[in-house]
């Protein structure tokens, strides 16, 4: 209970540290520039929806930036606003957005004068630090089950401060990111208590999560395989899975029925926009490197690579190595899920994912991620003294380097001659190096 009362609390100083730095930053730009690009199409759906009262002649005049028409635009022959986006984002924000609205009219007499107005952009400000700290609070009590405070604490410091978790739920908010970081974190939380007892309501809270997932993000389908393959580490315990998971099949229909539930809404908005009940919103994107995946550069391209930016989650791997080794704590389903991630996002026509600080979709994975990354910090007690403390203090100067590229991290950064020079030079800017 102790160590549940001080996850607890670090979860909140989380959540206060990430509001007042992120209302800190957009008030400087007047919160002009709270959201751009991708945040402004997930956001779109709550003024149509809750304000305009639908999605003709919608007033997008005040957004900030000049977001191009991939976000979101008139549909063809129609005054209709077409997102490209699915609501999940959305549905996120809608309790803050709600609230926010509320109040507003109750103290004020009357709605914002805008849909990008001050207190629009601090509910969805608000929306994502909570899902940030209460996404680290479920990742603690995952960690909790097998390893001490200490360990929990320090993995969940380096994911916050060490990744671009901290980027995508403070600095830039509105994204998908830290909502699905929050829901995959829930997911692998429930499904040890699926397997363990196999009640219905665990089935039904699954599959919910996991439409949701696949809701913000449609890729993100691939956590599956983290249920069916969880603390299996042969073929004959695979075979045993199918025949048990077989034996619930009545609760097995909670997925598919929960998950088109969850997609209704969406459905309606496409067939009311295009007379189609599915369409695919994304026109000519695509998979277009299926064939040759850069799953490499991916990881390790100096444009976002993901532990060039992100260098203290290759303790994930160690840490997976030894999962692997001593077939511990499900590391063939972190495995495989990392895998499959790398070659989907190594085979998307735009695989750098665009101007980000780091490799962004690996952010919704960092829950999973965190269980290796923790099993490998708690072997340092069979470290010498001196072993630790100079480790130790690597990881605090990485902390540091990670949160100076992200403070003076200023779009584009990366461009079509960006190269290991140019991550040079802004490392060295971080470090006040001349």
């Amino acid at each position: 209970m102790a160590s549940k009362l001080k996850l607890f609390l670090f979860c909140c100083l989380t959540l206060i540290t990430s509001l007042v730095i992120s209302i800190e930053r957009n008030h400087a730009y007047k919160f002009y520039l709270t959201l751009e690009w991708d945040s402004v199409g997930y956001y779109l759906y709550l003024p149509a929806t809750l304000v305009n009262g639908g999605f003709e002649n919608l007033d997008t005049r005040s957004v900030a930036g000049n977001p191009d028409t991939w976000v979101y635009g008139s549909y063809p022959g129609t005054n209709k606003t077409f997102i490209k986006y699915t609501y999940g984002v959305a549905l996120s924000e809608a309790p803050f957005f709600i609230a926010e609205r509320v109040l507003y009219r109750l103290i004020r007499g009357h709605a914002p004068d805008n849909i990008y107005s001050r207190p629009d952009m601090l509910a969805v400000i608000l929306s994502d630090v909570f899902y940030l700290a209460a996404g680290l609070f479920i990742l603690g009590l995952i960690l909790l089950r097998h390893f001490d405070f200490r360990v929990v604490l320090l993995t969940e410091i380096i994911l916050w401060l060490g990744t671009n978790l901290f980027m995508y739920s403070t600095l830039m908010v509105g994204f998908s990111h830290v909502r699905s970081f929050f829901l995959i974190a829930a997911f692998i939380y429930i499904v040890p208590l699926l397997f363990d007892k196999f009640k219905t309501i665990y089935f039904i809270l699954a599959a919910l999560l996991l439409g949701l997932i696949v809701l913000i993000r449609p890729t993100n389908i691939v956590i599956v395989f983290y249920l069916l393959l969880y603390d299996i580490y042969s073929l004959e315990q695979l075979k045993a899975r199918v025949r048990q998971l077989l034996q619930q099949w009545p609760r097995l229909l909670w997925f598919p029925v929960i998950g088109f539930l969850v997609w209704v809404p969406q459905f309606v908005y496409w067939h009311y926009l295009s007379g189609h009940w599915i369409i695919y919103s994304y026109d000519q994107e695509g998979f277009k490197f299926w064939k040759h995946p850069q799953m490499l550069p991916v990881l390790f391209d100096p444009t976002d690579g993901f532990f060039v930016f992100a260098p203290l989650m290759l303790l994930s791997m160690a840490g997976l190595y030894l999962l692997l080794r001593r077939r511990l704590y499900s590391g063939i389903a972190i495995l495989i899920v990392f895998l499959i991630t790398d070659y989907l996002c190594g085979s998307w026509w735009y695989w750098t994912f665009g101007a980000a600080y780091g490799y962004r979709p690996y952010i919704d994975y960092m829950p999973m991620l965190a269980i290796p990354m923790a099993y490998f910090i708690s072997t340092a007690r069979q470290w010498s003294v001196s072993a630790r403390r100079i480790s130790l203090a690597f990881v605090v100067f990485l902390l540091f380097l990670s949160l100076r590229l992200q403070s003076i991290y200023a779009y584009p950064w990366q461009g079509p001659d960006w190269g290991w020079d140019d991550i040079l030079r802004i490392h060295k800017e971080a470090l006040f190096i001349r």
